[in-house]
């Protein structure tokens, strides 16, 4: 018993020398981190090994576990460190490529666009968003079409009558339908740009107000059926159920990969494929007048600060149904274009204003209405899609602009409001041109020019016989004092029914503009053309 006693207690002294002598490896190896403890973990096992430090078996194995589980740790995150940097390494081979081929092409095709609220925060517009484009070295003079419409209400007022209404005409039609009588235009420009009067929603917090409207969020189809791609919402319908209805509606048209601006929120739209970045920002002037002036600057210089190439800015102004701009409007678009803009676009009083260039930039201030699910019988039916063809050098400096007037209707049912638009062809279409021509001679500028058609800094479209006019005798007309000169002889009463004059015939409806205006020589007699 004795020497059981004697082994006993030699068993549990080396069991105890044991525990003492590994405890140091052991506690080592648990905190084992770096190259330089792994090295000295090797060379206290190899200690172990060789019977230089007393270790159990168990406690040895142990050891080279944790050892092992280290070095398969370290070996793990010389893996991953060794992936990270190849990824990095192809980002960086495939960012260097991406720009030899813009540099070579000049972009590439698609465009993709930014909010940005005029504050300097930055949130993305679309699916796919991108910061400002940086002109590339050498690159290409270029140049960007741009279309715009009137006021577009893509819902009804829920007093309206139903059967007669925009929401019963997208029940039975479908969404393409409205507008694929001037898809292809919209199509074959770099941006299309609407005045969207409503709220996408599907809320029923309507404002307590005479007229709201409201349209279901699947109405931004028609939008993109329409190849439309930015929508302008400061104006005085957008909020007709309220904030959360308008925060709806933003988040709707961006769904559908349609850019949302207005207030202090504007937007940048790249063009791709030419490398150029429009900014857009709209000015609601109904509440603020004049005192709009420090957004208009602040906008404008957020988007220039931001890349924007082009800078457009759409006002909702003046008064309903005046077909010439008040004093204010024409004072804010001045003031627009001398603080940055490019391009200023009107909105609001539901008919055609005229153009005006100042300073050799455009300024259309009223577009009218376009799909207008507003009204089944408004004022006026004819407007316009205003487009501007803005050229670039190649340092992406705006060069010159030249401008267009596609002259159309909001219906193409003559009888009523279908909310479907057309392209108006002869002699509707220049009545509509001749309407264009005539209120912009209303405006109390001399700076302005048009030809209808194409229009330009040189002539004015007459709207009589097809012909182009010098600019000053389109004027002179209008205000009463061209004596008129016919192809044979000179005109003293002209009637505008009945060309009348010393000699020679006149033609029927084509002396307009000149009713009792004469101020020389006795009526002749002519011939009723």
């Amino acid at each position: 018993m004795g020497e059981a006693r004697n082994r006993g207690v030699k068993k549990g002294s080396v069991e105890m020398a044991d525990r003492k002598k590994s405890k140091e490896p052991e506690s080592f190896y648990s905190r084992v981190t770096g190259e330089k403890d792994i090295q000295r973990a090797d060379k206290i096992l190899r200690s172990m090994e060789h019977g230089i430090r007393p270790v159990t078996s168990e406690g040895l194995n142990r050891v080279r576990k944790i050892l092992q589980r280290q070095k398969r740790r370290q070996s793990r995150l010389f893996l991953a460190s060794c992936i990270l940097a190849g990824l990095l390494i192809l980002v960086l081979l495939v960012s260097l490529i991406g720009s030899a081929i813009r540099r070579t092409s000049g972009g590439s095709a698609g465009n993709t666009s930014t909010n940005t609220p005029g504050t300097g925060t930055e949130s993305v517009g679309t699916a796919s968003s991108s910061s400002s484009v940086t002109p590339t070295a050498g690159a290409e003079p270029t140049s960007v079409l741009m279309s715009f419409t009137g006021d577009c209400i893509l819902g009804t007022d829920e007093n309206f009558i139903y059967d007669t209404s925009f929401n019963a005409a997208y029940d039975k039609n479908g969404a393409a339908w409205f507008l694929q009588n001037v898809s292809d235009t919209f199509a074959a420009d770099d941006l299309t740009c609407i005045n969207l009067e409503c709220a996408l929603t599907d809320r029923n917090t309507r404002e307590d107000k005479e007229f709201a409207f409201k349209g279901d969020p699947a109405y931004t189809e028609i939008l993109t059926d329409g190849s439309v791609e930015a929508a302008d919402l400061a104006n005085n319908h957008s909020h007709d159920y309220g904030d959360r209805a308008y925060d709806d509606t933003v988040d709707n048209l961006k769904g559908a990969g349609i850019t949302p601006f207005g207030y202090d929120d504007v937007a940048l739209y790249e063009v791709k494929d030419k490398n150029v970045t429009v900014g857009l920002t709209g000015i609601y002037e109904l509440d603020d007048h004049l005192d709009c002036e420090d957004q208009i600057k602040t906008n404008i210089q957020s988007l220039k600060d931001k890349g924007a190439d082009i800078v457009v800015c759409a006002f909702h102004w003046g008064v309903e149904l005046s077909d010439t701009p008040d004093e204010n409007q024409v004072t804010l678009a001045h003031y627009a274009i001398d603080n940055g803009a490019d391009l200023v676009i009107g909105h609001h009083p539901h008919i055609i204003q005229g153009i005006e260039s100042y300073k050799g930039k455009y300024i259309a201030y009223s577009l009218g209405n376009f799909c207008f699910g507003g009204n089944t019988s408004p004022t006026e039916t004819d407007t316009i899609i205003f487009q501007a063809d803005i050229t670039l050098d190649a340092d992406r400096t705006v060069t010159g602009t030249s401008i267009k007037a596609i002259p159309c209707s909001i219906t193409s049912d003559s009888s009523t409001n279908n909310y479907q638009p057309q392209l108006l062809t002869g002699d509707s279409a220049q009545a509509t041109l001749q309407k264009l021509v005539t209120r912009s001679g209303q405006i109390l500028t001399t700076e302005y020019y048009m030809d209808g058609v194409d229009l330009s800094q040189e002539e004015l479209y007459d709207g009589t016989d097809g012909t182009m006019t010098p600019a000053e005798t389109v004027l002179a007309r209008q205000n009463g004092t061209d004596t008129g000169t016919d192809s044979a002889g000179t005109d003293t009463s002209g009637t505008g029914t009945t060309g009348t004059g010393t000699s020679g015939t006149g033609t029927a409806g084509t002396d307009t503009a000149v009713t009792g205006n004469d101020t020389s020589g006795a009526d002749g007699t002519g011939t009723n053309g």
